[in-house]
């Protein structure tokens, strides 16, 4: 939506440029006037002006102080002056402060419309997408770090990705691991803060716990860590590709040791993390514990995870351990472990389950209960994960149908009494069937809710017009009636009526015109003033435009 302010004193001139610029056809432009530049100023303090169209030689304040006080105010606003030869000399000294245009008088209509067009065009150049990716690339490089951890917090949260997406997007946000590759996963916690109990002093070390970490571990690895949790910190590792120093003899002798179990994590690794450990006790009062992975296949990532964390929560108490996960399946039970792995996987992954119910994304909702209930069913996990998940879905559903006022449902006793008990289906299938079809329910209801309120908007908004004929009804007046941003209100208002909201406020004008015209003796210029128009000359041209006829000789006919 563009914005267009014509400032002139002389009314047969304003009202000329208004009438051309209704009429000349441009998209997704709203025109305003004023009949002085002091009027002018007090519009753009209510409504954002995108071009302004003066002229120079006004009372009061001239087209040039005009554009000072615009250059100063509003400096991204473009002035156009309509100038006559004996004004240029005023005009060359603003166009090389820059901002401004000008187009002479006599050119005639076609030139004026073409000068708007074409500084339409650049406002347009200027806010160009492109500009907007590159910039935001630029303040992407400022938050890196802060991307990082989004990114791989996702990860290791369960968010699926293929290996093709994952090596994009650790191109993007300079994540120096290769995808083809295994690499560790290593999760550190503080086993207790001591003193420190102010959140801003426990980030400041575990800042500090980074830095460190960065200094020991070998430059033969590559690595990454994040903040997680408030009080532990998660690392990535991976060996470097140019191949690894020879170690030295000290730790060629410990892995020769016959002790040693078959398949350690990387010997170095471990020197590292007894090294992290003693210098965080040493110089920061910490004392951390960590669990570490072995090398992972990237898709394994959240699983990997899940078992560290375990493996860290079921630690033995006394501080500063050091847990190495490993493969100890027998395979007695393994196909069942897998199953309530990827149970575990999926209930990590109801973040993006409630965003898709949140958001409205019905098929990707669908898709990933599906995955869920599939992972969920109580025939093949134990029933205390079956329930976990049936009562978390359940608990989800019920919050938006509470929210959303989805009665059909909610004042049903026995539909109630399915969604909150498992024990309520004679099989899984029904189970997830009916979970379904109570989403797709409330899916549909929300549609319906939206465009209930979309309706009730417009009807707001013809009632807003109804009254107000004789007031402003400009699109920002009318998006501040209905709380709505002016550009997203006529979209809306256009897309539910097929009606442009400008046109339909035209069109109000010119039927209540009518009817006084037909029903009362009035005076054409207290007519124009009960509709909300500026001046009798506009009015008639704007209703001659319209029905064919001139105000009187509608009158009289």
């Amino acid at each position: 939506m563009i914005n267009l302010l014509i400032v002139d004193d002389e009314a047969i001139i304003l009202d000329g440029l208004t009438e051309l610029f209704h009429t000349a056809g441009i998209a997704d432009l709203e025109v305003h006037r004023a009949n002085s530049a002091v009027l002018a100023l007090k519009i753009m303090t209510r409504s954002k002006i995108d071009i302004v169209l003066t002229d120079i030689r006004m009372p009061e304040m001239s087209g040039l102080e005009l554009f000072d006080q615009v250059r100063e105010r509003w400096p991204r606003c473009k002035v156009i002056f309509l100038t006559g030869y004996n004004d240029f000399g005023y005009v060359q000294e603003v166009l090389r402060k820059g901002g401004a245009d000008y187009v002479l008088k006599m050119d005639g209509d076609e030139e004026i419309v073409r000068s708007v067009q074409k500084t339409i065009a650049d406002i347009h150049e200027e806010t160009d997408v492109e500009r907007f990716i590159v910039e935001a690339k630029q303040k992407m490089k400022l938050l890196q770090p802060l991307a990082q951890r989004e990114y791989v917090g996702n990860l290791v949260m369960g968010e699926p990705f293929t290996l093709s997406g994952l090596k994009q997007r650790f191109e993007e946000l300079d994540i120096p691991f290769r995808t083809a590759k295994p690499a560790y996963l290593l999760l550190g916690k503080v086993d207790a803060w001591e003193d420190v109990i102010r959140p801003s002093d426990r980030t400041l070390l575990l800042y500090a716990l980074q830095n460190i970490a960065m200094e020991i571990i070998p430059s033969s690895f590559l690595s990454l860590s994040i903040p997680w949790d408030g009080s532990s910190l998660l690392w990535l590792v991976q060996q470097r590709e140019d191949g690894e120093p020879e170690p030295s003899a000290a730790s060629a002798e410990r892995e020769r040791r016959p002790e040693e179990p078959e398949d350690p994590v990387d010997r170095r690794l471990q020197d590292s993390l007894d090294s992290i450990q003693q210098a965080a006790k040493r110089f920061l009062n910490l004392q951390v514990s960590f669990s570490c992975s072995g090398l992972f296949d990237w898709p394994a990532i959240g699983q990997v995870y899940d078992r560290l964390r375990e493996l860290i929560q079921k630690g033995a108490g006394i501080g500063q351990e050091i847990s190495y996960l490993r493969r100890e399946n027998d395979g007695t039970n393994a196909a069942e472990e897998r199953r309530a792995e990827e149970l575990r996987a999926q209930l990590k992954r109801f973040i993006f389950l409630e965003s898709h119910l949140e958001n409205g994304k019905e098929a990707e909702f669908d898709q990933a209960l599906l995955q869920l209930m599939h992972a969920a069913d109580r025939d093949k996990v134990p029933l205390s994960l079956s329930l976990e998940a049936f009562n978390r879905v359940s608990s989800l559903l019920l919050s938006h149908m509470n929210r959303f006022e989805m009665t059909e449902l909610l004042s049903d006793p026995k539909e109630l009494e399915r969604l909150t008990r498992i024990d309520a289906f004679s099989s899984w299938p029904d189970t997830t069937a009916f979970f379904r079809k109570s989403a797709n329910g409330l899916f549909e209801h929300r549609r319906r809710k939206q465009a209930d309120r979309g309706l009730e908007i417009v009807e707001k908004i013809e009632t807003y017009v109804g009254r107000n004929l004789q007031g402003d009804l400009s699109l920002s007046r009318l998006g501040q009636a209905v709380y709505l941003n002016p550009a997203y209100l006529s979209r809306l208002y256009k897309q539910i009526t097929g009606v442009g909201l400008s046109d339909y406020v035209t069109e109000k004008r010119i039927q209540k015109s009518k009817e006084l015209l037909r029903s009362t003796d009035m005076k054409i210029q207290d007519i124009t003033t009960l509709v909300g128009l500026e001046s009798p000359s506009y009015f008639a041209r704007l209703f001659k435009r319209l029905t064919g006829q001139s105000p009187q000789e509608f009158r009289e006919s």
